[in-house]
């Protein structure tokens, strides 16, 4: 294995991990946001749009690409003193 493609393979075998519970979550999610929320499908789906984009809204600002964001700030600081004073130790 050629020392170079290590980076490559390493990127294919993420996103086939994460494109795979993409694809077992899916087809669940609208019986357990049912069974949880106690409503019908559509009602489930409108949990389940919330749930995403709330989860994009949180990836969008604690990622570490943006001047604006909290992951910048936590790269431009010490990293341990920062989760320390986040969690609250």
């Amino acid at each position: 294995m050629n020392a170079s493609r290590l980076p490559i393979y390493f990127i294919v075998a993420t996103v086939a991990i994460d494109a795979m519970g993409i694809g077992l979550i899916m087809p669940v999610m609208p019986d357990l946001l049912r069974d949880v929320h106690g409503g019908d499908l559509s009602g489930a789906a409108i949990w389940g749009g919330v749930l995403a984009t709330t989860f994009a809204a949180m990836q969008f600002v604690f990622g570490a690409d943006h001047w604006f964001s909290f992951g910048s700030l936590r790269a431009d600081c010490d990293e341990k003193l920062f989760l320390d004073r986040s969690t609250g130790c």
